[in-house]
């Protein structure tokens, strides 16, 4: 019986010092059934000449003739891709060599699964280890439910050390197109809302080496993913379908609204940081903290803003 075919997605954006060692780490697996879908969003730096370095059937390499910026290059790798499963590798990250193989034996061993995940290294810069990821579970298991709802919002469950069914990405990258910078939590969101259709497996294996660094994408567009966060969070909110989930879902756009207006205060952004404090109280008005914190905003910014009109003496 052949092996299924694995679709492997690289999105990528002037990262040539870091995109050689993600696609050596893709070369590099214990399973070979795979293509490799390398996206260049029309960088500037030496992207091209890194791919040229490989001569490898199974790399596939579009070069788009001006930037479609991120959100539609991810789009292009899910909708071309051909394999019945798809994992997404950040152009700055890299796979251990028994990521998809560890992956693929979780979808032969349990029935029904919509993905499989990990939890992951992190590394420096350099690719050196720092920390491991925290453990979802002492052992591998099968979730379904809230409680994959719950890895969801947590993000605990991260869409880097995953492999799904190419069908179910499909069917939900679009409705999670809408989260922005989170489209990523958002179809994971999504998948643990769908009824019936919504088992993943964990198992230990540290598959992914996530690389953190001050330009990678999470530490340019913080403040972006963190408001993706909240409609990721809050869009099903809206559909009396998901009453059982709905307080997993609140304390998720709780804490985002939170995020939020604490570093917009922090930043002297005053008016963003009621704002948002606004958005947490609506979320959930019986909350005593946000009301003060509103109330300390709005008294501190007044009495800003009379002592900069205070008449000044002059000598």
């Amino acid at each position: 019986m052949e092996s299924p075919l694995v679709s492997v997605i690289i999105p990528t954006y002037n990262r040539a010092e870091y995109l050689k060692h993600a696609i050596e780490s893709v070369l590099a697996q214990s399973y070979i059934n795979f293509e490799l879908l390398i996206l260049d969003n029309c960088s500037t730096d030496r992207t091209p000449d890194v791919i040229e370095q490989f001569n490898d059937i199974r790399i596939k390499y579009i070069r788009h003739q001006c930037n479609i910026r991120s959100l539609a290059n991810w789009s292009y790798g899910v909708f071309w891709a051909k394999g019945e499963f798809i994992s997404i590798l950040g152009d700055d990250d890299f796979y251990n060599p028994n990521f998809i193989e560890s992956r693929i034996h979780a979808f032969e061993k349990y029935e029904d699964l919509v993905a499989v995940f990990s939890n992951y290294d992190n590394c420096n810069e350099f690719g050196v280890y720092i920390y491991t990821s925290p453990l979802c579970f002492n052992h591998e298991k099968v979730i379904t439910g809230n409680e994959l709802l719950n890895l969801a919002v947590n993000l605990e469950w991260f869409i880097g050390s995953t492999l799904y069914k190419r069908e179910i990405v499909v069917n939900l990258f679009e409705k999670s197109l809408m989260a922005g910078k989170s489209c990523d939590v958002s179809l994971n969101i999504n998948i643990a809302l769908k009824k019936n259709h919504n088992q993943v497996a964990w198992i230990c294996d540290k598959g992914l080496n996530y690389r953190r660094h001050n330009t990678q994408d999470s530490a340019l567009a913080a403040e972006m993913a963190i408001i993706g966060f909240t409609v990721a969070c809050s869009l099903p909110l809206k559909f009396d379908e998901y009453m059982k989930q709905r307080k997993i879902l609140r304390n998720g756009t709780i804490w985002a609204y939170k995020i939020l207006g604490s570093n917009a205060w922090y930043t002297k952004r005053t008016k963003m940081a009621r704002r948002f404090t606004r958005y947490e109280i609506l979320t959930n008005p019986f909350r005593i903290k946000p009301w003060l914190k509103l109330f300390i905003y709005s008294t501190l910014s007044l009495s800003k803003r009379s002592i900069n009109k205070a008449p000044q003496k002059h000598i």
